[in-house]
């Protein structure tokens, strides 16, 4: 959305005038699920490092099923994350359709209004006429 209308992205997470802060008060909107792409890929990375090490511990052998199920447990406790990720990233996006959608209730109720007016130039030349 923001690559096709960015005008449209500036004015809907603009900053909110009662405020005294130049930050709009809807960026953390836009920004959480990066934020929380970013920590479920450490994450991820670091297990692929230090799954391999941890094989090699003697002490560890014995737990090998547990540490199995506790690598499956934090598997899905990072796909719920992403989940819950991608679903956050839908929020910008309607909040945004619903900025448009207001605006073109506005424009058509605006253009129905003055549907029946006469332009001045038009008056104009039915006068020359």
């Amino acid at each position: 959305m923001a690559i096709i209308y960015p005008e449209r992205l500036r004015f809907t997470f603009k900053p909110d005038s009662s405020e005294s802060t130049s930050m709009p008060v809807n960026m953390g909107k836009l920004l959480h699920p990066a934020v929380n792409s970013t920590f479920i890929l450490c994450i991820v990375l670091m297990v692929g490092v230090l799954a391999p090490l941890i094989k090699q511990v003697s002490f560890l052998l014995p737990h090998k099923e547990l540490l199995r199920g506790v690598s499956f447990s934090l598997l899905i406790a990072l796909t719920t994350w992403q989940i819950w990720t991608v679903i956050l990233t839908l929020v910008p996006a309607d909040m945004i359709k619903s900025k448009v959608d207001h605006e073109n209730a506005k424009v058509a109720g605006r253009n129905s209004f003055f549907s029946q007016t006469q332009n001045v130039s038009d008056s104009k030349k039915q006068d020359v006429d």
